[in-house]
């Protein structure tokens, strides 16, 4: 179904594009070669004569309505390469345009073949703790602590929460924060 809307999209614009050659050779016979040969002056013409190329313009647009409605029913991996495609051609286009070459469409575009992406490297190892485990243990608790009387806005505030709260941390911690 979506090829026969491709096709039938195409001869609907092959068309109009005739009918509109055709209105510019009944304007002047130099038009009519300028159309053909120059692509720009087709704006030109239309703009200046729209009475008269406006029929063909139309068919055209009628077309192209046609060749999409049927491109968007095509299935998905026709879609993608189609996509691959264009995306090859652009590439190519920008590697000749920088290296001053001007480049003309291949007859069959190759797939590239996609490098493997480099694993990602792995974290740094974190720094080995150098603290005795009873000095690892009063960092803690003394940070918990912290974290509780947090919100103190004095430094007197803050102590009298810190004092307050030392009776509410475990065993471990009061006779960790003893030796402090």
């Amino acid at each position: 179904m979506w090829i026969a809307l491709l096709a039938l999209g195409g001869l609907v614009l092959f068309v109009g594009g005739v009918m509109f050659l055709i209105a510019a050779f009944k304007e002047d016979a130099l038009w009519g070669i300028g159309v053909l040969l120059i692509g720009p002056l087709e704006l030109v013409f239309l703009i200046l004569h729209w009475d008269k190329a406006c029929s063909g313009f139309f068919v055209q647009l009628a077309g192209i309505g046609v060749m999409l409605f049927g491109f968007l029913l095509a299935p998905a991996d026709v879609k993608n390469e189609v996509y691959k495609a264009m995306k090859l051609e652009m590439r190519a286009q920008a590697e000749a345009a920088a290296s001053g070459q001007a480049s003309s469409p291949p007859a069959a575009v190759p797939a590239l073949p996609q490098p493997a992406p480099a694993p990602a490297p792995a974290p740094p190892a974190p720094p080995p703790d150098t603290r005795s485990p009873e000095r690892r243990m009063q960092d803690d608790c003394a940070s918990e602590l912290g974290m509780l009387c947090n919100n103190a806005s004095t430094g007197k505030a803050q102590a009298a929460c810190l004092r307050a709260n030392k009776d509410s941390l475990g065993d471990a911690c009061r006779s960790a924060l003893a030796g402090l």
